[in-house]
C-alpha cells in the first residue's frame, strides 16, 4: 500500500543546518517535482476535444485575409441528429425562428432586425449550409455594407419591391458550370484566394472583386450603385481599379469605376445617374450647393447642370412620411426651396422611385434640359452660384437664417 502523496510544501530556506540543494526553496530556485514510482497512478488522458457550440458556423478552410467580426450574426446550426431535432423542437414552441432548413434565430432578436438585416443572415444561413462556398457578387456586397438592388434592379425602399426576390450568390473553386436551385444560384470561383477576406468567419470576395462581380453579372446600374458604395466606404478608387484589371472583363468594369463617386449618397441616387447616362445624357455633379445673387445659401442639391442649369432632387419614400421631422413641416421647407431654386432661375426636377422604375425620370430631366437651354437662348441667366463638395465657399456667405435675423436689425 502506497502513502499517500502530500501536497507541496516549501521548505526552509538554505542555512547551517540545511545544505542548498536544488529542491531548497521554490522562491528562490526552479523546483520539479520528484518523479513519482513507475507503479503509481499513470497520469490521466487529455480532455476530449470540446464540440462546437450549438450555433456555430460552418468553418471552411483557412483561406483570405485575416478575418473579422463585422455583424455579429451567427445563425444556430444543428450538427447532429440531435440538435437539429432540438432546434427544430425550439422553433415548434416559438422559440427560434427558422430562417432557412436547420438555420434557426431567436425569435425575440429576429423581430427586432430590419429588413436589411434579415436579409444578410438569410444570406449568411445559406452559405453555412454549403461548406466551401464563398460569398460572392450580391451576398458578398451584403457582408460588406455595400448598397445593391434586387435582382430586378428595386431597391428595399421601393415600396413595390418583392422581399423574397433575392438570390443568394455562391461561389466554389471546384465548380466547373453555374447553377441555380431554387433561390441559390452556385458558380465557379473565379478569383484567386488572395482576392478572398474572412468576415464572421464566412469566406466573402473582397471589395473589389465584389463590384466587379456585380457589374458583370448584373450590368451598368447595379455595378455602378455597388461602386459609388464602395467609394463612400472609404475604399480606394485605385484598389478597385487594380482588381478589376484582373476580372473576366476589365474594361467594362473599370469604365464603371471611373464613373463612380464617393458623394453618392444613397442607392437612388447611384441608379438615377446610372439612368441617366445610359440615356446618353451628361454626367451630373454630385451634392452640389446653391447660393443666391447675395451669397445667401439656399441649400445643397443631390445633382445640378451647370451649363442649363438644370438641378435634380432624389425623394425616397422616408422623406415626407416622418422619418425626418414633422412631415408638414418638411413640405413646407421643401416647396419654400423650390421657389427659391425658381428665383434664381433654375429649373428643378423631383425623382421617386416610381419614376426610376418606369424609366419616367430620363424624360422627366430631359424635358428639364430643354427648358433650360431655351430660357438661356432667351437671355434667362443663372444668377447664383454652383459650389461643389471641397470648392471653396463664396466670401460673407450667409445662411437663411442669419441673412433674416441681419434684414430684421437693418430695417
Amino acid at each position: 500500500m502506497h502513502a499517500t502523496a502530500r501536497p507541496f510544501a516549501c521548505p526552509r530556506p538554505p542555512g547551517p543546518h540545511a545544505p542548498e540543494s536544488p529542491r531548497a526553496c521554490c522562491h528562490a530556485h526552479s523546483y520539479s517535482r520528484t518523479p513519482e514510482p513507475s507503479h503509481s497512478r499513470a497520469p490521466a488522458p487529455p480532455p476530449p476535444r470540446a464540440r462546437p457550440p450549438l450555433g456555430t458556423p460552418a468553418s471552411g478552410r483557412n483561406l483570405g485575409a485575416p478575418g473579422r467580426v463585422q455583424w455579429g450574426m451567427n445563425p444556430l446550426r444543428g450538427t447532429t441528429d440531435a440538435e437539429r431535432a432540438a432546434l427544430a423542437h425550439r422553433h415548434r414552441t416559438g422559440e427560434l425562428h427558422r430562417i432557412r432548413p436547420n438555420s434557426y434565430c431567436p425569435t425575440g432578436q429576429w423581430n427586432a432586425l430590419d429588413d436589411l438585416a434579415k436579409r444578410r443572415i438569410r444570406h449568411m444561413a445559406a452559405a453555412d449550409a454549403r461548406p466551401g462556398m464563398v460569398m460572392m457578387g450580391r451576398s458578398a456586397a451584403l457582408m460588406h455594407g455595400l448598397n445593391i438592388l434586387d435582382a430586378n434592379g428595386r431597391w428595399r425602399d421601393d415600396p413595390d419591391r418583392d422581399p423574397t426576390n433575392d438570390v443568394i450568390e455562391l461561389a466554389h473553386p471546384t465548380r466547373k458550370r453555374s447553377a441555380t436551385v431554387r433561390d441559390v444560384r452556385e458558380s465557379p470561383l473565379t478569383w484567386g484566394f488572395g482576392d478572398l477576406v474572412r468576415i464572421d468567419g464566412r469566406l466573402v470576395t473582397g471589395v473589389g472583386a465584389t463590384v466587379a462581380d456585380i457589374r458583370l453579372r448584373h450590368g451598368f446600374r447595379q455595378g455602378l450603385t455597388a461602386a459609388d458604395s464602395a467609394l463612400r466606404l472609404g475604399n480606394p478608387n485605385i484598389d478597385l481599379a487594380r482588381v478589376a484589371r484582373r476580372s473576366r472583363n476589365p474594361m467594362d468594369v473599370l469604365e464603371t469605376i471611373a464613373m463612380a463617386s464617393a458623394a453618392a449618397e444613397s442607392a437612388a441616387e447611384s441608379l438615377a445617374r446610372a439612368q441617366l447616362i445610359e440615356a446618353g445624357l451628361p454626367a451630373p455633379e454630385l451634392q452640389t450647393w446653391v447660393f443666391d445673387a447675395r451669397n445667401v445659401l439656399i441649400g445643397r442639391v443631390d445633382m445640378a447642370y451647370r451649363h442649363c442649369p438644370v438641378v435634380v432632387e432624389i425623394h425616397g419614400e422616408d422623406k415626407f412620411a416622418g422619418k425626418y421631422g414633422d412631415p408638414e413641416d418638411r413640405v413646407r421647407r421643401e416647396w419654400r426651396r423650390e421657389k427659391e431654386l425658381h428665383d434664381v432661375g433654375l429649373h428643378p426636377v423631383r425623382i421617386d422611385w416610381i419614376d426610376m422604375m418606369t424609366e419616367a425620370a430620363v424624360g422627366k430631366v430631359t424635358a428639364a434640359l430643354d427648358r433650360g437651354e431655351k430660357a438661356l437662348a432667351r437671355g434667362e441667366a443663372f444668377t447664383g452660384s454652383f459650389v461643389r463638395v471641397g470648392e471653396r465657399w463664396p466670401d460673407g456667405f450667409r445662411t437663411r437664417k442669419q441673412d433674416y435675423e441681419a434684414r430684421r436689425r437693418s430695417g
